[in-house]
């Protein structure tokens, strides 16, 4: 006997999109109170029916907080202990293993991602996973899960469900940063859940300011100790774009050899506003390689570095700034490495501004726009965060980042501590330079 899974249920229109999206890896959420772990839930047990002989797990971090949250959502709403939906549907159900079987000899796997666990499922074939709060999982434990995708059922097709609220890290880099082609992110805010108590909204009305945008409005953006609040995604991130040749070409430049290096070009348009278009980040790389990707790409009129560059090696007596002379680049100029003042300019140029068409921009314009194909200069600035105050430590002690990822950024704030300039001139053919300081490869 086969019972509409729907029937009985229904879903917010967030959840129908998720279990329409026919890409390969599916993540819901977002915020809290968006129904994420019913939509996993209901989803594995649809592909349970779908695919007679299917096998799936449903897992979270620990076995503990999965008993006390998604298990409870499992057999209290989707599947009913004593239902007629579960007597129609269940052969039987293993509590000591966690294992669920259906009359069609579909299966679940209810479990924690401890390593005993994660050994287990090594050897399985699945043909779909469910992972409820997926931000406290390891991306290693997801790649495993993948591997494990290959169930040789006839006409099957394969998934990995997520649900999450907004947290740094793996998951936001695959399905928010880099919208990956096989990924789809379905978000879910409680306000768009019907099913929710009346009163739920005005529980946040008293906490923090980045919990609300978090967890009530669904900010993968923010959190505690983020240095750059005023960074929004849909407003400074826009689509790649060629800037017009009279816009003045500037750069900056993080150089690492272990770390990344990271180089930014960036245009100044006539109001002096700068749009990033286009970043190098790679590490493990000499100076001769980066400085033939700066002259194969766009000119700039100068390239703001880590005044770090001109420190000499004691074995050969060179420094990083001469190398790159060595190699035909000499626009590179020594930045302003005062971290303070170049966050704070930074926030500046993020900060909206009023605006003389207030009809584009109501609520104000900013100065800084990064082109959404500079993938790591906006994960690294929506991550940005402040050290944790030491205990003990001196209350006027002066607040300093976390040296984590923070190559682009360090670019970026070189560059716009350059102070730089809208140059309404097109550019000319650059000349060979005769002399370190002029402008040119």
């Amino acid at each position: 006997m086969i019972i509409d899974l729907r029937e009985g249920y229904k879903p917010t229109e967030k959840q129908c999109q998720f279990h329409a999206a026919p890409d390969m890896f599916k993540l819901y959420g977002g915020a809290m109170g968006g129904g994420k772990s019913r939509a996993i839930c209901e989803e594995g047990l649809q592909l349970s029916l779908d695919y007679p002989g299917n096998f799936g797990v449903i897992a979270r971090q620990t076995l503990p907080e999965l008993k006390a949250t998604t298990l409870m959502t499992f057999f209290g709403e989707t599947l009913p202990e004593g239902s007629e939906k579960n007597r129609a549907l269940v052969d039987k159900y293993n509590r000591s293993e966690g294992l669920l079987t259906f009359r069609n000899n579909s299966k679940i796997l209810f479990t924690g991602l401890d390593n005993d666990n994660i050994d287990k499922i090594k050897s399985m074939n699945l043909g779909w996973f469910a992972i409820d709060e997926a931000t406290e999982v390891s991306e290693d434990i997801f790649n495993m899960f993948c591997t494990r995708l290959r169930l040789n059922i006839p006409g099957i097709m394969y998934f990995g469900l997520l649900a999450s609220n907004p947290e740094p890290g793996w998951v936001k880099k695959r399905f928010i940063d880099k919208q990956l082609e096989d990924h789809v992110f379905i978000p879910a805010l409680p306000s768009e859940n019907p099913h929710l108590p009346k009163d739920y909204l005005k529980r946040f009305a008293s906490l923090p300011e980045h919990w609300k945008k978090r967890y009530l409005e669904g900010n993968w953006d923010v959190f505690e100790g983020q240095i750059y609040t005023d960074f929004n995604r849909a407003i400074h991130v826009i689509d790649p774009f060629k800037p017009p040749k009279e816009w003045r070409r500037i750069g900056g430049l993080d150089h690492g050899l272990r770390n990344p290096t990271a180089i930014l070009w960036g245009a100044v348009d006539h109001d002096g506003d700068i749009y990033i278009y286009q970043e190098h980040y790679e590490a493990g790389q000499l100076v001769s390689y980066h400085a033939e990707v700066i002259k194969d790409n766009e000119k700039m009129d100068y390239i703001a570095a880590d005044p770090s560059i001109r420190n000499r090696n004691p074995i050969n007596g060179k420094s990083v700034q001469q190398e790159y002379q060595d190699c035909k680049v000499y626009n590179i100029r020594l930045g302003n490495n005062d971290v303070s003042a170049g966050i704070n300019r930074v926030s500046e140029y993020l900060k909206l501004q009023p605006h003389i068409d207030a009809n584009q921009w109501p609520e104000g314009k900013p100065r800084l726009f990064i082109c959404r194909n500079c993938a790591n200069l906006i994960e690294e600035i929506t991550e940005y965060k402040w050290k944790d105050i030491r205990l003990g430590a001196n209350v006027n002690e002066p607040e300093q980042p976390q040296k984590v990822k923070d190559h682009a950024v360090d670019a970026l704030r070189y560059l716009i501590m350059s102070r730089p300039v809208a140059n309404m001139e097109p550019m000319d053919d650059y000349e060979e330079p005769t002399a370190f300081g002029r402008t040119g490869y």
